[in-house]
């Protein structure tokens, strides 16, 4: 990807920062259920906690989603951060068998109130129109924006994929991990949250792009572990399904 108008030191001359919006999957009506949105609030609240000590790092919960700022955009400040964000997203999926969907975009923050800057509205934005997967992910324009702020060229060790409208997104790839490679229990959870939306298939279908994703990160020893599994919860829906979603 071509870089434009690039700044020789490598980080950004203005007071922009990241902003990255959380959604906890599976929550949709938890405002107006009392003992839904209590659940919701503990698994917030664990996953406020865990980015707390993160240098250059805001955290806040804000109704039924977190909002995450980096306020220093460096090339090796944004490489540990995305490298956390991928860590804390599978803690948090392992722990609370819970997925994220989320978004990531530039903007000014607001000193006096976080509530109105720029960032958190086009992030939460993003995350509604472009990020259909359980991912947390960035439109190739905010991504142009990064790089040409860092004089990058590379994709930030993000990883390249395609929304439902055939547009270009990349995502964090928290499923990098050597010890999520050991285990299939990340798998069996896609394959449980298929099995869950039968009846739904818009939903089904965003986990069943998640297993393909998982097959391609995972050993071929343990997908062939798997499959059997696999057919049994897709009723009969051919396993060639995978190889028809673009990734």
């Amino acid at each position: 990807m071509a870089i434009l108008n690039a700044d020789p030191v490598g980080q950004s001359s203005s007071n922009e920062s990241l902003f990255v919006w959380i959604d906890i999957l599976g929550f949709s009506d938890a405002l107006e259920d009392k003992e839904q949105y209590k659940k919701l609030e503990e698994m917030l609240k664990s996953f406020v906690n865990s980015f707390n000590r993160i240098d250059n790092c805001e955290v806040k919960q804000i109704g039924d989603g977190v909002i995450i700022i980096l306020n220093s955009l460096e090339n090796t400040k944004i490489d540990i951060f995305f490298k956390t964000l991928a860590t804390k997203q599978l803690e948090f999926i392992a722990q609370h068998k819970y997925f994220i969907r989320g978004a990531i975009a530039l903007g000014e923050k607001n000193t006096e109130d976080v509530l109105i800057s720029n960032g958190l509205s086009r992030a939460v934005k993003m995350e509604t129109r472009d990020i259909d997967w359980p991912i947390i992910g960035i439109n190739s324009v905010v991504l142009n924006e990064i790089q040409i702020k860092l004089t990058r060229e590379d994709n930030l060790k993000l990883v390249r994929s395609y929304n439902n409208k055939g547009e270009d997104i990349y995502f964090v790839d928290f499923l990098q991990s050597v010890e999520y490679k050991k285990n299939i229990s990340f798998l069996e959870l896609c394959i449980e949250k298929i099995s869950d939306h039968k009846e739904n298939y818009k939903v089904r279908y965003k986990y069943i792009w998640l297993l393909k994703y998982c097959f391609q990160k995972l050993p071929l020893e343990i997908n062939n572990k798997i499959k059997p599994e696999l057919e049994k919860q897709l009723e009969g829906l051919d396993i060639k399904i995978l190889n028809n979603i673009i990734l």
